[in-house]
């Protein structure tokens, strides 16, 4: 772990504790490197879970938007491993674009 991935998981941990994050109606992540759903090691799913997929899956997240993989895809929570939907959007090509619609109620 680099001091810098260290940093940003305190940050975390930090933040899910704030007031307005536990009251808040809809808590949802965006992040470029999905920390789930990747089966390409270069992508670091498995590392970047290592890290901060405890502290996401107890603080209650509505919803993750991610990218980078440039595989769309919804991915329902699976309970006991990932508390909550992934929406993985991102086309291959610049002009080969894709637009994921997801009803979150």
């Amino acid at each position: 772990m680099t001091n810098t991935e260290k940093e940003q998981g305190e940050w975390l941990k930090r933040e899910v504790e704030k007031p307005e994050f536990k009251e808040a109606k809809h808590k949802i992540v965006i992040t470029h490197i999905p920390a789930f759903y990747s089966k390409n090691p270069v992508h670091a799913a498995d590392h970047y879970f290592s890290l901060w997929g405890d502290t996401l899956n107890k603080s209650g997240i509505s919803l993750m938007i991610c990218g980078h993989t440039h595989t769309p895809g919804i991915h329902p929570a699976q309970p006991g491993k990932i508390e909550f939907p992934v929406v993985i959007g991102g086309g291959p090509k610049q002009d080969k674009k894709n637009l994921d619609q997801c009803d979150c109620r």
